[in-house]
């Protein structure tokens, strides 16, 4: 298990348990993109932009995308988003690696019952999770 010390996450250790409570849902990286986005969205109404204003944002770099063809390098765009979190961070006066780990202590606490029906919560609202072994929309 990848974990620097007792209750320091790291980003294999957060993988892994994803993992173990996920499954084979966030298997395929269109799904884990899926969920990234949903936490940058509620980042973004916790920091208080309006429903509006993260609609304009988010068309943005689909207009782009759809103009030029071009979606980007992954890699880079991960680093892209990992660099604007800590500056975000650091803007908002917060660790981001103490609350990675006071999270993971939450999330390691619930039961993996607790996951299965926020997820079907989730497809009811409408969210794109796809059951990789079915290759179809995650029933509720």
């Amino acid at each position: 298990k990848a974990v620097l010390a007792a209750g320091s996450e790291m980003q294999k250790s957060v993988s892994d348990w994803s993992h173990s409570i996920f499954g084979h849902l966030f298997t395929d990286i269109r799904q884990r993109a899926i969920a990234s986005l949903e936490e940058n969205v509620e980042v973004s109404l916790a920091a208080g932009l309006t429903p509006e204003e993260i609609r304009a944002v988010v068309e943005v770099p689909i207009r782009k995308m759809e103009a030029s063809g071009d979606r980007g390098d992954l890699a880079l765009e991960l680093a892209d988003e990992q660099i604007c979190l800590w500056a975000f961070a650091e803007m908002a006066g917060v660790d981001v690696l103490e609350q990675v780990n006071r999270k993971m202590a939450v999330n390691r606490s619930r039961p993996k019952s607790y996951y299965d029906e926020k997820l079907k919560q989730k497809a009811l609202l409408g969210m794109p999770y796809r059951d990789n072994k079915q290759g179809s929309a995650k029933e509720a």
